[in-house]
């Protein structure tokens, strides 16, 4: 349905008499109408008050302020915790890779020990049969000693 099937028509009162103007002080207080023929301005308190609580409002210049900062000695205090533990932070990680770098290394250096004693139990063990057992025995012990998980 459009608007044009609607038929709707529209009185315009062009008297001037009937006309209201509202003439607004930017000065925030009561507005005043004014009629062509004469001058009536609004009342300031109307006889039937209504009881409503107040609101409590602040002053333009205490609400733009802003918000007091936490007192600068806090502040402080915050930030030199933060460094600490910042630079605590830091130094662990170090420490953590310098320890890892060692453990790599220390692991690298045993196997190679592990083999080489190996080859040389296995010279001994050609060289001298009988004493094949004891061979054994400390081929054991080193596998053993090697594959231990350590902390």
């Amino acid at each position: 349905m459009a608007i044009e099937d609607l038929k709707l028509e529209f009185e315009e009162d062009e008297s001037e008499d009937s006309q209201v103007k509202v003439n607004v002080d930017l000065q925030f207080s009561s507005p005043r109408v004014i009629t062509q023929s004469k001058v009536d301005p609004l009342p300031k308190q109307s006889s039937v008050s209504i009881s409503r609580p107040e609101a409590v409002v602040k002053k333009i210049e205490e609400a733009r302020k802003p918000s007091t900062p936490p007192p600068i000695a806090k502040t402080l205090e915050l930030e030199e915790k933060i460094k600490r533990i910042e630079h605590d932070a830091n130094l662990k990680v170090l420490l953590l890779e310098q320890k890892f770098e060692l453990l790599a290394e220390l692991a690298g250096d045993m196997k190679l020990l592990e083999f080489q004693i190996t080859q040389l139990l296995g010279r001994i063990n050609t060289k001298h049969p009988d004493l094949g057992p004891e061979v054994s025995a400390i081929k054991k012990l080193l596998a053993d000693f090697t594959g231990k998980k350590r902390k």
